[in-house]
């Protein structure tokens, strides 16, 4: 489960069905989240009316029979992925609709006026619940632990993992709904750490291997990292050093 497909379950228990979903966040300009798709327009209309929200262009058309209506979200022509990098509209059963209703246009422009707002809000929601996940792991490339002796060196990378957090996460191939909400918290991290272990700069032992943790607690992990792997590899690094010395005798 990739963190897109975090944020489109989610936005399916909002009523935006089969939503793809963009993202970008570097914390650069035009970076965000954003969604296109067709959807269900009566049941966007439900869920904001179950909310509380009371205003006359929704209720207006709340009262309708709003059957094969859909919300249209396309994709502009940039390359963005902000909340306002793509188009909404309402499809032609919808005008349909309105032209058979007599519909005042007011009503249209108030229900549009809702549609982009409650849009915007999500896709915001997403990019922030998006930032607190992937800010509390560490920057790709980023030092975790490092040893340097006069012919040794061992050191500890962090990388980033994104491709199936559910595996980071739990473990298998599926993750609890707590896990989810906790890793976009930030209250738990994720990322791959890169080990290396070399004797007067050649390398004779490399692995990786990716982790869940608490956030801040990355140079434990490092250190457990360490306490597996060294074991194993004692005697290569005995052997190297060995070999080192024989050079030099």
């Amino acid at each position: 489960m990739s963190l897109r497909k975090i944020f489109e379950d989610q936005l399916e228990q909002l009523g935006f069905s089969d939503a793809e979903v963009s993202y970008s966040l570097n914390s650069c300009q035009g970076d965000g989240v954003s969604f296109t798709g067709k959807f269900d327009l009566r049941t966007i209309l439900e869920r904001l009316h179950a909310q509380g929200n009371r205003d006359q262009g929704l209720l207006y058309f709340y009262e309708q029979d709003l059957s094969d209506c859909k919300l249209v979200v396309t994709r502009g022509n940039g390359h963005y992925c902000h909340e306002r990098s793509t188009n909404l509209d309402f499809c032609d059963d919808f005008y349909h609709l309105t032209e058979t209703l007599n519909t005042p246009y007011f009503a249209v422009s108030l229900l549009d006026e809702i549609v982009t707002n409650d849009y915007i809000a999500q896709c915001k929601k997403l990019e922030s619940q998006g930032y607190d996940a992937l800010l509390a792991s560490l920057f790709d490339g980023e030092t975790v632990f490092e040893f340097n002796g006069p012919n040794l060196q061992i050191e500890v990378k962090a990388k980033h993992c994104d491709d199936d957090i559910s595996d980071y996460l739990s473990g298998d191939s599926e993750c609890d709904q707590e896990d989810i909400d906790s890793y976009l918290r930030g209250e738990i991290a994720i990322n791959a750490f890169e080990l290396t272990i070399q004797v007067d700069g050649q390398e004779i032992y490399e692995e990786t291997r990716a982790e869940c943790y608490p956030t801040g607690k990355a140079r434990s992990m490092a250190f457990n990292f360490l306490k597996d792997v060294l074991p194993g590899v004692r005697q290569e690094i005995k052997q190297a050093l060995k070999e080192l010395e024989g050079e030099f005798a």
